[in-house]
């Protein structure tokens, strides 16, 4: 591969549009998080009655809430829409780009909190997010400065670090390892249960290794670096193999695509850090 003529904003560039366009797809055509939050009797219950002098029951009965909660959930898919637009339109519309990366940047943040909630506040179910939420804001910052600085790689290090450890977490069984993790190894694999549990055990423990390896001088965190682009990119493309039935194609590619395109960082952003390690170590 010829690291030098590839652009590294060209990878930040298609990471922030996938993790846009792939949360779109899920808030206009699927669901969201947002009645984890909304329908939250012990923190929604007072300000509800208080507000609007309705009974909770009447609240979470109604159809206009119900109708009001799918117009903001869709709304805000809209919203990453026009932000995967603004990736490419900055150099036209600055300030309208900023401000829509901006936003879809805190609209992630605030789907992996409420993605948390949903999951038991494991600290793990949010930093496994880290990647997503922080596209944007590493696309802002390169716009700001206008160069490839060590501070904003050492920021994507980090980012990609919390993925890893926290899928790694999850693997190894330290938090409850969901079901579909040891479904998808059974389906992809081929392995029975047994055999997928230690798979995810080693790939856990591989997981923390890396995450280590990449802040250690280049010749180490090469290996590493090459690794997880491997393993991110097998990862985010599982959900599509683990659930492809050619008999049900249409409905597959509806449900699973999107859950793979806002994982796409998780293999580029390694991607992008090892191209900028080998060009300054002169490739």
């Amino acid at each position: 591969m010829n690291f030098s003529k590839i652009k590294l904003i060209r990878i930040l560039q298609l990471s922030a549009t996938t993790v846009f366009l792939g949360r779109a797809w899920q808030y206009l055509y699927w669901d969201a998080p947002f009645r984890a939050l909304l329908w939250d009797e012990s923190l929604m219950q007072q300000p509800i009655e208080k507000l609007f002098g309705w009974s909770w029951e009447r609240y979470v009965s109604s159809p206009e809430v119900e109708a009001a909660i799918q117009y903001l959930i869709n709304g805000v898919g809209v919203l990453y829409l026009f932000a995967a637009l603004a990736v490419y339109l900055s150099p036209k519309f600055p300030r309208l780009s900023k401000g829509l990366l901006f936003l879809g940047g805190i609209n992630l943040i605030i789907l992996a909190i409420l993605e948390t909630k949903t999951h038991f506040f494991f600290a793990s179910q949010f930093f496994e997010y880290s990647l997503q939420f922080s596209v944007p804001f590493f696309l802002l910052i390169y716009w700001k400065h206008r160069q490839w600085n060590t501070a904003l790689l050492n920021g994507m290090k980090v980012a990609i670090a919390l993925v890893f450890i926290s899928h790694g977490l999850f693997a190894i069984g330290f938090y409850p390892r969901p079901g579909y993790f040891v479904e998808m190894v059974m389906n992809v694999v081929g392995l029975n249960q047994r055999q997928a549990i230690q798979f995810l055990n080693i790939a856990g423990i591989l997981d923390f290794v890396v995450s280590i390896a990449i802040f250690l001088p280049h010749r180490l965190a090469k290996p590493a670096l090459f690794y997880m682009v491997f393993w991110g990119f097998c990862t985010t493309m599982a959900r599509i193999a683990a659930n492809f039935y050619p008999e049900l194609w249409q409905y597959t590619l509806s449900r699973w695509v999107h859950e793979s395109l806002f994982r796409f960082p998780h293999f580029l952003i390694p991607l992008l850090v090892l191209i900028w390690a080998e060009k300054q170590n002169k490739l």
